[in-house]
């Protein structure tokens, strides 16, 4: 993956980042939801590991990452996807990953 990435990834969560690579990957990004915060509009980005990925509006810079638990993936999905469920492997892995914190 090649992004750019914001000084408070690099700075303040890096050892998050590097836990995240090291033990279950960045993959494959499943779903899209635009957000906004304090600072402004932004995407959330679900994963097939399991990893939410918060980027720049643009899509064009990571602002921070970290592993889903089940209770935000189920807060995401009730936010975004009402008529479906979450799938079954997706939920798997965010419960596998938790046990990996």
């Amino acid at each position: 993956m090649k992004q750019n990435f914001t000084n408070h990834l690099i700075n303040d969560r890096l050892d998050r980042v590097t836990h995240i690579l090291t033990t279950v990957g960045v993959g494959e990004i499943l779903y899209k939801f635009q957000e906004s915060n304090q600072y402004g509009p932004n995407l959330h980005c679900i994963t097939d590991t399991g990893v939410l990925i918060i980027k720049s509006a643009d899509d064009d810079c990571i602002i921070t990452m970290f592993m889903l638990t089940e209770r935000r993936l189920f807060a995401y999905w009730k936010a975004h996807q009402t008529t479906r469920h979450i799938p079954q492997s997706l939920l798997n892995t965010v419960r596998n990953n938790e046990k990996k914190r």
